[in-house]
């Protein structure tokens, strides 16, 4: 990702100093200018058309949780604004992708159909940006991988763990070995919790400030 400049990271440092926590639950309308990138003009673009984009989102139905995300799920530099879509009657998650290049575009979305439960994780391997996912159904476990590829949507189904017999069945789907490994470090058994991919309400500036920062820590 690119190094933001270092008025940047003076103004996100000097506003979390001051006492700014990203914990705290702001308006969507609340000025955000400590995570402003005034010299950064692709982070301010992006932001600014994200922060529109979500106050003009449709509200849920009665039956409906919206959050979203932040993920740079292809490495170009620009993350991708993810919303999920759950249901609470269904327990189950749909996820809309969307991109920003001078303006928002929408990439795909992906509906876990037919789920009672999932789960999207991410991991610290830069080669592995996208999203590990985990959705149940049926006594069977199924664990799949989505990523961002030439603006398209793509998902790989890995393997899945048959719960409804003994011993337990583990089924591997997918040959690329690596990226199976790698959903296993995204799920290890029982502790997969720290890896969950941390998503807010639409009404919720926290996801923009924490990505920023994690962008000045990380690189």
């Amino acid at each position: 990702m690119k190094k933001l400049s270092m008025l940047f990271v003076f103004v996100v440092l000097f506003a979390f100093m001051v006492g700014c926590s990203l914990n705290d639950k702001r308006s969507i309308d609340t000025p955000v200018a400590e995570i402003e990138a005034t010299e950064n003009s692709d982070v301010s673009n992006w932001q600014t058309a994200y922060i529109s984009f979500l106050k003009d989102f449709p509200a849920p139905e009665d039956n409906e949780i919206l959050e979203f995300s932040l993920r740079d799920l292809d490495g170009d530099g620009v993350p991708e604004l993810i919303i999920c879509q759950m249901d609470n009657a269904a327990y189950t998650k749909d996820l809309l992708v969307y991109s920003y290049e001078n303006s928002i575009y929408k990439i795909g979305e992906f509906e876990n159909a037919g789920s009672y439960a999932s789960a999207l994780c991410i991991t610290d391997n830069p080669m592995f940006g996208g999203l590990f996912l985990l959705w149940y159904g049926g006594g069977v476990e199924r664990y799949g991988y989505l990523s961002v590829e030439d603006r398209e949507l793509k998902y790989e189904y890995l393997f899945y763990y048959d719960r409804t017999v003994e011993p337990h069945n583990k089924g591997i789907i997918s040959d690329n070995e690596q990226l199976v490994e790698e959903a296993d470090n995204a799920f290890p058994p029982y502790d997969y919790y720290d890896n969950i991919l941390e998503m807010y309400n639409i009404g919720d500036f926290d996801a923009f400030g924490v990505f920023l920062l994690d962008t000045v820590y990380c690189n």
